[in-house]
């Protein structure tokens, strides 16, 4: 407390540095004309020093008694991790994107489950800045701030997620041994904060092999995966009870049953961006012979996707690294999904589409002219078979995954996790 440090000031500082005992008192008239013979500059620059260093530790003791903002959740003392082991996910980004959005969803459900031990790190933030920890302290103590408390969810989540603003933010500095670190797959394991007991959890949103082995032959952190496909190959072989799958975010979701809307629907074909040059080349050439109308899914805010839904028969995307949303949300909507037998639309756990309009791998030539008589087809009996045989994938992402689905699953990865109980 500031009163120690100033008697610990006073006591270091102030007391005259006498020969003898006698005369030494304070109050003294020896005292005094001894203490102001040694009252030197360099007595008075160490003093003033002092004073501004106790100064500092004073305003910084201060500050974090202090509820500046509504992120006031005490970090200090950890519960015991029997009764209220910590949670903190990296769900800090600002692209409101699909795995942003996930890493968001899944510490909205902590939260809820785990109401006084939940927090959103902003990891990358803090390992990018580590080497700077004498300068943020400083702008803390002087400021009530850095650039760690600057940061702001993006107005589209917050919009989507209102109670999302009321998690309050966790640091690197704040995680002990037995506390649970979640981040996404486009980190490496952090080896030294698995090597300090902090339970690492890398949640796998989308992944090619090379990231894929990377995760699997580091074998220090732990694995979660967000859909069945990528929880079972390319190397992986995480249990289905380490599955957690996010939703689609609500305001996406058909207001209306898909018959009402079905007058709407066109000879419109949908393209996710990341789809090969080649395959969207022969969608326009396509549909300049059909005709049809392409277009490439880039560029759009949400109010501008509902109406492309709206429209789109068909969404066409090639290889999925993961459950990709946008694809999810046309289907859902009503669009027929054709993609390629490679990545996560092999699982048909993930996505329940009929074997005919997944396109095989092969020759060029014939691998262009298989994906014209699919487009063909499906175009021209969109309102039969084809139509029919996507209820059971709107029914898995416009009904049974949910923010329910999503915290039941966490509660049974939490409650079986072996390493959680090791630790417990």
């Amino acid at each position: 407390p500031p009163s120690q440090l100033f008697s610990l000031f006073h006591a270091t500082h102030m007391q005259p540095n006498c020969g003898t005992s006698d005369g030494c008192r304070y109050g003294s008239k020896s005292h005094n004309k001894q203490f102001q013979r040694r009252w030197t500059v360099y007595d008075v620059s160490v003093s003033v020093l002092t004073s501004l260093m106790i100064l500092l530790i004073y305003v910084s003791w201060s500050t974090s008694t202090m509820s500046t903002t509504s992120h006031t959740r005490s970090l200090s003392s950890p519960l015991s991790p029997a009764q209220s082991r910590r949670i903190f996910v990296d769900a800090s980004y600002t692209i409101p994107t699909g795995g942003p959005e996930a890493l968001l969803q899944l510490t909205l459900v902590f939260n809820k489950l785990f109401p006084q031990q939940t927090y959103i790190i902003p990891y990358r933030e803090d390992i990018a800045s580590s080497w700077n920890v004498l300068s943020d302290t400083f702008k803390y103590t002087v400021s009530g701030k850095s650039h760690f408390s600057e940061f702001t969810l993006h107005p589209q989540f917050k919009s989507e997620y209102p109670l999302a603003s009321q998690i309050p933010i966790g640091h690197l500095p704040d995680i002990v041994a037995g506390d649970i670190l979640i981040l996404p797959e486009i980190f490496p394991c952090p080896k030294t904060l698995v090597a300090k007991g902090i339970l690492v959890y890398i949640w796998i949103l989308g992944a090619n092999q090379q990231k894929m082995t990377q995760l699997v032959r580091s074998g220090e952190c732990s694995l979660l995966s967000h859909n069945y496909w990528l929880s079972q190959n390319m190397g992986a072989h995480i249990p289905a009870s380490s599955i957690l799958r996010p939703y689609l975010s609500p305001s996406l979701l058909p207001h209306t049953p898909l018959l009402h809307s079905l007058a709407l629907k066109e000879d419109f074909i949908l393209i996710d961006n990341d789809t090969p040059s080649t395959v969207v080349e022969t969608i326009f050439t396509f549909c300049v012979e059909f005709p049809c109308t392409p277009v490439v899914a880039k560029g759009f805010t949400r109010p501008h996707l509902l109406g492309l839904y709206a429209r789109a028969k068909v969404v066409v995307d090639w290889c999925m690294r993961g459950s990709e949303r946008m694809p999810i949300e046309a289907v859902v909507h009503g669009a027929i999904l054709i993609s390629s037998s490679c990545g996560c639309i092999q699982d048909h756990r993930d996505f329940p589409i009929p074997p005919r309009n997944i396109i095989p791998q092969g020759a060029e030539a014939e691998h262009k002219l298989l994906l014209k008589s699919t487009l063909a087809r499906v175009l021209r009996g969109y309102y039969g078979e084809e139509l029919e045989a996507y209820a059971g994938m709107r029914e898995l992402y416009g009904r049974n995954l949910t923010v329910q689905s999503l915290e039941e699953e966490v509660r049974v990865w939490y409650e079986g996790d072996t390493q959680l109980h090791s630790h417990l």
